[in-house]
């Protein structure tokens, strides 16, 4: 090892700034080499790093951050996390950015959060509840969230038996 004061081999115990707790390289070592004490692996609360992060880069909620702001929010505020930690702050995340989306949007994809037909076979009992609620007037949002299939797919099967025309199909 290169001692930076000295620009010459570490003398470790026989150096006076060793012994005396100042020598740079003890420093850099306990620094990045001993692991945190238990008072610094307090536990972290996802959302309390995400809404700090939001208010230190002026953004209104953590929904408009991005992975990459808040890497650097971490690195900038020495905030350590093993590995467990840093995957549930970016699930939380992901989760409030898809929250939030759902909430802007309507949840235009209601169907996916629900057990899925998709691939399923079309059965006699579920063609004629389809037919039925497309004349009852039911939108085709809705009509897929009961059907638990997507709202392409209840366009298409509603054009097969010609209750849509090609001009509904792309609303």
């Amino acid at each position: 090892m290169i001692c930076p004061l000295i620009n010459g081999q570490c003398v470790g115990a026989e150096c006076v700034m060793w012994t005396d707790n100042q020598c740079a390289m003890l420093s850099l070592a306990r620094h990045f080499l001993v692991p945190p004490s238990c008072a610094q692996m307090t536990t972290v609360d996802p959302e309390e790093i995400l809404d700090s992060c939001a208010t230190r880069l002026g953004c209104a909620s953590a929904v408009s951050l991005s992975r990459r702001e808040i890497d650097d929010f971490l690195a900038s505020s020495h905030v350590v996390l093993n590995a467990v930690q840093r995957r549930t702050l970016f699930r939380t995340w992901r989760y409030k950015r898809r929250l939030a989306k759902e909430k802007r949007t309507g949840n235009p994809h209601e169907w996916q959060t629900c057990q899925s037909n998709r691939g399923e076979a079309w059965s006699d009992e579920e063609d004629t509840y389809l037919k039925q609620s497309h004349t009852a007037g039911l939108s085709i949002k809705r009509i897929a969230a009961n059907h638990k299939r997507s709202e392409g797919a209840i366009r298409s099967r509603l054009k097969k038996h010609g209750l849509l025309s090609e001009e509904d199909m792309n609303p």
